[in-house]
């Protein structure tokens, strides 16, 4: 669920886990600092994150991060200097676009391929786009983005 809301339980920042059979939001789930903007299951049952953020659960991470299943943040850390609008796992990699010029220790033109164990960008897969794209589909997945304020 998404949108500009007033009030949605306890302060949550800007990404909630609410639960499918509950409808409860999990207040393990660590706050966002920052707006969220696409959020996708990593097959184990945390999420990659991306955004417009600096920090998730009080550790710096700039707009893009993982979360473990049990709330925790993953040591994964690509490090983007500006927005995450999109990403997209296939297999063992991680396809991110975006506003940036610098992510997963390389200079990459608002598209790149990440590792899904280090971060790092692939050094070999370097394209450039010219403007920037928007996620087109939604995974299936229980998560909300939007930013929700008391």
């Amino acid at each position: 669920m998404g949108g500009d809301f007033k009030y949605v339980g306890p302060k949550t920042g800007c990404l909630v886990k609410v639960s499918a059979n509950t409808i409860l939001v999990d207040n393990a789930f660590p706050k966002v600092e920052g707006n969220v903007v696409t959020a996708v299951g990593d097959g184990n049952g945390g999420w990659y994150v991306g955004g417009n953020f600096n920090s998730i659960g009080g550790v710096t991470r700039n707009n893009i991060a993982r979360i473990n299943s049990d709330g925790t943040v993953h040591p994964w850390n690509p490090n983007s200097n500006f927005i995450v609008n999109q990403i997209v796992l296939s297999g063992n990699d991680i396809f991110v676009s975006g506003g940036f010029s610098f992510i997963g220790g390389q200079s990459r033109t608002h598209i790149a391929k990440l590792n899904n164990t280090t971060g790092d960008a692939d050094i070999l897969w370097n394209f450039a786009v010219i403007g920037l794209s928007e996620q087109s589909e939604r995974d299936q997945q229980q998560t909300e983005t939007g930013c929700f304020q008391n």
